[in-house]
């Protein structure tokens, strides 16, 4: 809404405090703030809008984390270049490109339930990788078809911000916040961790002597037990704590990828005689 001589109009917004004071803001951010009070926590359109977070990350890193299934046999120098163009470059910038704004647009709809809802959203990428291996010839069209149902579900709530802070300011705000800082990088380096049995789990099956179908489908056990890994968390950080789940996953994660280097070959000839 703007005057005639085409300025923002302005509303008064009185902020109740031990002296009243107030604020004279554009009307468009005056609007944005009000509704912004108040979470929908639910709702048809909030709803869909998870559906379709949950199908980018189907598509993004349900689509990474299959790329175990192309790591079998030595491969040709041209086939590898294509592998490493199209996997590697192709779909990482596609994939966090189609990140981040799916995970803003979901956090706008949800206060007191978004663990959860971000735990929905999130056990996309396991369900993609219990696909995505098992599809590998029709990729293309069930990850085109599926991210353009994503793009009609997904709605954000709130317009625009009417100004947006310059990056190398805000950059230097979040760099003073320390919690902000080792948090990421603590998270960061975590994740560097944890993909690395995603990528490799299929060859290190190969190379401890288990047969070449079983070792295929390991990929996707370990994708579908992530589903319930991705998915309980939401229900506990609620009650207890974002942080606390998070160090306890950290923790049990860091376990497991250690005993997961300790496997000798012994004991993988003896799971590959019991299947």
């Amino acid at each position: 809404m703007a005057d005639t001589d085409g300025t923002p109009s302005l509303k008064t917004l009185t902020i109740n405090n031990e002296t009243s004071k107030e604020v004279t803001l554009p009307q468009g951010e005056l609007e944005a703030k009000s509704e912004a009070a108040a979470f929908p926590e639910g709702g048809f359109r909030a709803w869909a809008t998870v559906a379709g977070a949950f199908l980018v990350r189907f598509c993004g890193f349900g689509y990474t984390t299959s790329f175990g299934v192309y790591q079998g046999p030595p491969l040709t120098l041209n086939i590898s270049l294509q592998i490493f163009l199209a996997q590697g470059i192709g779909a990482g910038i596609g994939s966090g490109t189609m990140y981040v704004p799916s995970i803003a647009v979901v956090s706008r709809y949800f206060q007191k339930h978004r663990a959860l809802a971000m735990a929905i959203v999130a056990t996309g990428a396991p369900l993609g990788g219990v696909v995505h291996p098992n599809a590998i010839r029709a990729s293309a069209g069930l990850v085109s078809g599926l991210l353009i149902i994503a793009a009609l579900l997904m709605r954000p709530r709130l317009p625009p911000p009417v100004t947006h802070l310059p990056f190398w300011k805000s950059l230097r705000r979040f760099s003073r916040d320390r919690a902000y800082v080792f948090t990421s990088i603590g998270i960061a380096t975590y994740a560097i961790g944890v993909y690395f049995p995603i990528f490799y789990l299929q060859l290190d099956a190969v190379k401890h002597g288990i047969n070449t179908t079983l070792s295929f489908y390991s990929l996707v056990m370990m994708n579908a037990a992530s589903v319930v890994g991705r998915l309980a968390p939401g229900f506990f950080a609620e009650r207890v704590g974002i942080l606390k789940v998070l160090m306890v996953a950290a923790g049990c994660g860091t376990v497991f990828i250690l005993a997961f280097l300790l496997v000798l070959t012994t004991d993988a000839s003896v799971v590959d005689e019991v299947a």
